[in-house]
C-alpha cells in the first residue's frame, strides 16, 4: 500500500513554497523528474533546485546566488547577492563600493556608501563628504 497518491499532473515535491506557476504543458509523463537535481516540465526548468530554475516563459532564471530576467512589461535585472544589484533605468550597485540610483528628476551616487554622495535633479542637488562636510 502506498503512503502517498499523485493525483496531480503539476505536482512537484520539493521542501519550498515558490508560489504560483504556469500550467504546465503536456502530461504528467511528459516530465523529468530526478529531484532535487533535475526537474523538467515545459516551460521550467529546475537545476539544483531550489538552487537553479530556469523559466523560459516568464524570462526570469536563478542559480542561488545570481538571478537575473527581463519579464514582458518589466524592466531587465540581475542580482549576484548581496554584492551586485542592477536593474535596467533604475539602479545599479556593488556594495558598497558603488551603488547609483535613478529617480523621477534625479541621480544620486553613492561611492563607499555612506562616505561619499552626490545628487542632481529636481530640487536636488548637492553632495557630501561624510563625516566631513557637505551641501
Amino acid at each position: 500500500m502506498p503512503i502517498f497518491h499523485l493525483s496531480s499532473a503539476s505536482l512537484k515535491g520539493t521542501p519550498f513554497y515558490t508560489g504560483p506557476s504556469p500550467e504546465p504543458e503536456g502530461k504528467a509523463p511528459d516530465r523529468v523528474n530526478l529531484w532535487p537535481l533535475v526537474y523538467y516540465q515545459h516551460p521550467v526548468l529546475s537545476v539544483l533546485w531550489p538552487m537553479g530554475k530556469f523559466d523560459s516563459g516568464e524570462r526570469r532564471s536563478r542559480f542561488f546566488p545570481a538571478y537575473w530576467g527581463s519579464p514582458a512589461g518589466k524592466p531587465a535585472y540581475f542580482r549576484f547577492l548581496p554584492l551586485i544589484w542592477y536593474e535596467e533605468g533604475d539602479y545599479a550597485g556593488v556594495f558598497p563600493l558603488f551603488l547609483r540610483y535613478i529617480r523621477p528628476g534625479g541621480v544620486s551616487v553613492h561611492v563607499l556608501w555612506p562616505i561619499v554622495n552626490w545628487k542632481t535633479g529636481q530640487g536636488e542637488t548637492g553632495w557630501r563628504v561624510w563625516p566631513l562636510y557637505g551641501q
